[in-house]
């Protein structure tokens, strides 16, 4: 995974909550 992803992913994590 690019750093990217990684911070999107986090994002949207913490979005969803």
């Amino acid at each position: 995974m690019t750093a990217v992803v990684m911070t999107w992913k986090i994002w949207t994590d913490l979005s969803q909550n």
